[in-house]
This record gives structure tokens, sequence and C-alpha cells, in this order.
């Protein structure tokens, strides 16, 4: 056995196989990450607890979806999931390795940012976004699944009376930039069809959202106070300032 964790001659056979096994099934970190086990994710992905090979297995291991065990802490949707990935992120870094939170699942070419929009629950999503962009990897905003949504379209399917999905929203599109999660750009092809994917997104949002979106971009100075209370003017604002 490779484990060298306390307590390790506790765990069941079928334990002792899925902390290694990463051909297809789930793994042993992947269920902890999920579970929201802190204490258990800190010591597998600690160096020294594993052999080097065990841990570069874990750490790459999908399942039969393609999910790796950063989807699964996305999963397991509770703030001690959102601790196991947090930590994951720290401790890889620690150790000078960087985990991909680019990394998309074989079936629906979700992200685990995109993935969190699934849960509806404010905290994931905010955790997950903060986390990602830590780790350094804003471009995880302009990433599409297989239905050609990004993290922002799958979040204003969700937004209509739901204010903290709302705000979210605003966040991403505030860090993806002029243009939004979708790089919307004047004379490219598919300016028409993305146009009207970042209108539907903008009038998801209420005027305090449109406007925390434009003093993001500094471009807030240019509005009167009564373009502020304006959905369609602001709107127009934001998408004027499409590169």
């Amino acid at each position: 056995m490779l484990l060298k964790m306390p307590g390790a001659d506790a765990l069941s056979r079928r334990e002792r196989h899925e902390i290694s096994s990463g051909c297809g099934k789930r793994t042993y970190l992947m269920e902890q990450m999920q579970k929201g086990n802190v204490e258990t994710v800190a010591e597998l992905l600690r160096e020294g607890t594993l052999d080097e090979r065990t841990r570069k297995e874990l750490l790459q291991a999908r399942d039969e979806n393609g999910s790796c065990f950063l989807h699964y802490a996305v999963y397991g949707a509770s703030v001690g999931s959102m601790e196991c990935l947090e930590l994951a992120l720290q401790e890889c870094k620690r150790a000078g390795e960087r985990l991909d939170m680019t990394a998309k699942d074989f079936c629906d070419e979700s992200t685990p940012l995109i993935l969190s929009a699934f849960t509806n629950d404010t905290f994931v999503i905010e955790k997950t976004l903060e986390l990602t962009c830590e780790n350094g990897q804003i471009e995880a905003i302009y990433e599409r699944d297989k239905g050609f949504a990004t993290i922002a379209g799958h979040l204003a399917q969700r937004a209509r009376g739901h204010e903290g999905i709302k705000n979210v929203l605003a966040k991403v599109i505030s860090l993806a930039g002029p243009g939004g999660a979708g790089k919307l750009k004047r004379g490219e092809k598919m300016y028409l069809m993305k146009k009207k994917e970042f209108t539907g997104q903008l009038n998801e949002l209420d005027c305090d959202q449109l406007v925390y979106i434009l003093n993001y971009w500094r471009l807030g100075k240019s509005l009167n106070a009564s373009a502020m209370t304006e959905k369609k003017k602001l709107i127009e604002v934001i998408l004027m300032a499409t590169p």
C-alpha cells in the first residue's frame, strides 16, 4: 500500500483501490472532494503522503464522464467542498504544480466554473469564480460548453428573480471586459448572434448591476443621473463599448 497517511490501515479494500484508480472510475480523492472532507483531502494532497506516481494519477484521473476531482468539489456544492477546492489549489501551488480550472468533462464539455452554475448556489458559484481567477485562469470565463454557452449564458438563464445570481452575472461580465464573456467584437462573422446573446444577458440585470459593470469598466462617469435609471440606455452604452 502506498499510503502513509495516519489511519490508512482503517481504509476498506475498495477505498484502497480507488485511491489510485483513475481509469474511468471515481477515485477516493473525487469522493472526498465531493463530501467536503477537508482533513482527508489535505492528507492526500500533502507532499510526502503518497508516492509521486500515485499523486500524479490522482491529479490527472477522470471518471467515466471525464470529470476530474475539481469538478467533484463543485458537485459537492457545500462550504466543505469549496474548502477542499481551495485547499487543493493551494497545496498544488505549494508543490510547484498548477491545476487546470479550465478542464472540461467529456460529456458536456463543462468546466468547474460552468458546472457551478447548475448548483444555483450563489456561494458555490462565487467561490469557484474567485478560485479560478486566483489560479490565474480568468480565461475560463470565456470557455463554452458543448451547447455553446459560457458561464454568463448559464447564469443569465437562472438570473430572473434571483438577486444573488444577478450579482454574480454582473461580476462575470465586468471581469470579462467590453464584449462580455462571449468576446463580442465588431466586424466578426458571428457578431449579430453574439450581440443577441450578450444583450439577452444584460436584459436579465437591473440598473444597479448595469451601472456596476460600467463603473468597473470606468465608463460610468459619462452617465448623468437620469441615464443611470434607464435600463435601455445603460445596455446601449455597454454594447457601444464593444471593441
